[in-house]
């Protein structure tokens, strides 16, 4: 099955980013360029890892109009309140903001989310250390 620009319009910005291209043509199809989102859908991704007591978290966005933020924002839910714990610039040559925690509590899952602007948000859970288990299945 082929990837096509409008079912997932962000892996198409990201190889266009990492091939410097803007704009590029398959036989026989369309035009393709790098989509333009809502300010609501600017975050493409979040991906993640923790390791000894450290977060690494980078945000995937879309490329940004020269006019918007070029800050995220890193939160998480503690006690039913979100507290911000980072911020970060947004680096424009791929689009990515990359946060790094230290001391972060790998025994609980957290729930976090990622901000951008007034409207974007992204956000899920970053899982607990899973030391209970004597195997882990990773694919399956």
């Amino acid at each position: 099955m082929r990837c096509r620009a409008q079912i997932c319009p962000c892996l198409v910005a990201i190889a266009m980013m990492a091939t410097g291209t803007t704009s590029f043509s398959n036989p026989g199809e369309s035009l393709l360029a790098i989509p333009q989102v809502d300010p609501a859908d600017q975050i493409c991704f979040v991906l993640y890892t923790s390791h000894e007591g450290i977060l690494k978290l980078t945000a995937q966005l879309y490329p940004l109009p020269a006019d918007a933020p070029q800050e995220v924002r890193l939160e998480i839910e503690q006690d039913g309140v979100w507290k911000e714990v980072s911020r970060q610039r947004v680096v424009s040559a791929g689009w990515t903001a990359t946060f790094r925690l230290a001391d972060w509590d790998q025994s609980k899952d957290i729930p976090y989310r990622v901000r951008h602007g007034d409207e974007a948000v992204y956000g899920g859970t970053i899982r607990h250390n899973p030391v209970e288990k004597q195997n882990i299945v990773v694919a399956a």
